[in-house]
């Protein structure tokens, strides 16, 4: 009976990690973060720059963490870029569904926990989510969910480009702070 369960145990941990195997860590190069396993490229806008790995494990709390050793926890950061002049930024992560919610999630569930996430970070504050729509980002279809979250007056709107990658949700979540249009932020991407 032991060796059963030890041989369903390990089963169950080589088919965790296969999931997450579809992710792997993207690249910055000058003015561009590529992911050859999710095929998206983001060029950073004149004035933007690129969080270094230090700084990123500090402000997005990874511990230190390698990259597999954050997915396997839940969520792994490959990149932040950040406008220091508007507060705008695009933070670019793979989470591990099952690791986070217990389940895989269709792009329609993700923004629906974004947005559960947003509403409990402000629970004073009104959520909003677009529907999902599908877009072409430099040949590559991605679900688009756009949420808003205003308190106090002040709205802050997302635009999150996702792609269920078989239990891994890629996620390039661009934070507007200012006017900045969806199709200039579309175009960060091609």
């Amino acid at each position: 009976m032991k060796k059963i369960l030890a041989f369903v145990l390990a089963a169950m941990m080589l088919l965790s990690l296969a999931s997450c195997g579809a992710a792997s860590r993207g690249t910055v190069i000058g003015n561009t973060y590529k992911n050859d396993s999710v095929d998206i490229k983001f060029t950073k806008p004149e004035g933007w720059e690129f969080m270094k790995d230090d700084v990123l494990a500090v402000e997005m709390n990874t511990g230190g963490l390698s990259f597999k050793e954050q997915l396997n926890n839940g969520v792994a950061y490959d990149a932040v870029a950040k406008d220091s002049k508007t507060g705008n930024m695009v933070i670019i992560s793979f989470v591990n569904l099952e690791k986070k919610y217990n389940k895989d999630l269709t792009v329609e569930e993700y923004g629906e926990e974004m947005k559960k996430q947003l509403k409990q970070i402000n629970p004073t504050s009104t959520v909003a989510l677009s529907d999902v729509e599908v877009v072409d980002l430099d040949g590559e279809e991605f679900s688009r969910v756009v949420t808003g979250v205003t308190e106090n007056k002040l709205t802050t709107r997302r635009v999150s480009f996702l792609k269920n990658l078989g239990g891994v949700m890629f996620s390039a979540q661009v934070v507007l702070l200012d006017n900045t249009s969806i199709d200039d932020v579309e175009a960060m991407f091609k």
